[in-house]
C-alpha cells in the first residue's frame, strides 16, 4: 500500500513541527501548513504533481480562511480526504458542524503522539471511486 498523504494544518509552530515529525516517522507523507491559505497552496502544488490528500488533520481555529472554507475548497478541487479535527475546545455545536463537512474523527488537545497514530489507524476506509 502506498504511503498515505496527510495535509496537516496547525497554527502553533511547535505543535505543527512535532506532529510532522511523528507522522513522518510513522511512514506518512506530510504536507504541513500553518494556516488555511498555505494549506491551499500546498494542495494546488500536490495536485499539479499528480498527487492528492488522503487525510486532512486540522485544528478547528486556523488563521486566514476558516477550516470550513478550506474543506469546501478541497471538495471543489475533487479532493475528498478523511478529516481529523484537533482542538483544545470542542462543544456539541462545533462537532455537529464539522461532522456535516465530513469530519470522521475528533482529537482533543492536548493529546499524545500515540493517540494520534491510533486514531489514524482506525479511520474509515476512503470511499470507493466509481468511473462510468
Amino acid at each position: 500500500m502506498p504511503r498515505q498523504r496527510i495535509l496537516l494544518v496547525e497554527d502553533e509552530s511547535r505543535i505543527l513541527s512535532g506532529l510532522e515529525l511523528v507522522l513522518t516517522h510513522a511512514g506518512y507523507h506530510v504536507a504541513p501548513a500553518s494556516n488555511g491559505s498555505e494549506a491551499l497552496k500546498k494542495v494546488k502544488q500536490m495536485k499539479y504533481e499528480g498527487l492528492t490528500v488522503d487525510i486532512l488533520i486540522t485544528d478547528i481555529q486556523i488563521p486566514g480562511i476558516s477550516v470550513f472554507q478550506l474543506i469546501n475548497k478541497l471538495y471543489d478541487m475533487n479532493i475528498d480526504p478523511r478529516i481529523v479535527a484537533i482542538s483544545g475546545f470542542f462543544d456539541t455545536q462545533i462537532k455537529n458542524k464539522i461532522s456535516q463537512y465530513g469530519c470522521v474523527a475528533f482529537l482533543p488537545k492536548p493529546f499524545k503522539p500515540c493517540e494520534l497514530l491510533e486514531c489514524l489507524k482506525h479511520l474509515p476506509s476512503p470511499s470507493p471511486t466509481f468511473c462510468i
